[in-house]
């Protein structure tokens, strides 16, 4: 999946502009990056079109840091300046894609890494409209 498209996906589920999405795309998949194995961060990066893919990059022995999803969200929404409700249907909007943009083995893998709350995050229900 190309850049432009990927945002595009993120912005008609959130109804934010494009640039906006793309700022949320990149929180989100920063933090997602940091929460997963340097190595699963890498396999995920080399799926991501180059704009998306530097977000990604982490040491490939750098262990996760096991934060939760409440605090994803806060760091999401303290990266957009969205409030605590957008960042959430935001961060679903990006993993909804994100599901779509990647192999299915390397979805289990990624998900293998993440505790339920997060995998809850992964579901695309709830994404928001026109926010």
């Amino acid at each position: 999946m190309k850049t432009k498209e990927f945002i595009r996906r993120v912005s008609e589920q959130t109804g934010l502009p494009e640039g906006d999405a793309m700022t949320l795309t990149r929180a989100t998949l920063r933090g997602l990056a940091e929460r997963v194995t340097g190595g699963e961060a890498n396999d995920i990066a080399a799926e991501l079109p180059p704009e998306l893919k530097d977000v990604m990059d982490r040491p490939q022995q750098a262990p996760a840091d096991p934060f939760g999803a409440d605090e994803l969200v806060g760091r999401v929404a303290m990266a957009t300046g969205l409030d605590r409700e957008q960042a959430l249907e935001g961060v679903r909007a990006v993993f909804a894609t994100l599901r779509e943009a990647i192999l299915p083995t390397e979805l289990d893998d990624l998900t293998a890494q993440l505790p339920g709350e997060w995998l809850a995050l992964m579901q695309p229900e709830g994404a928001m409209r026109n926010a």
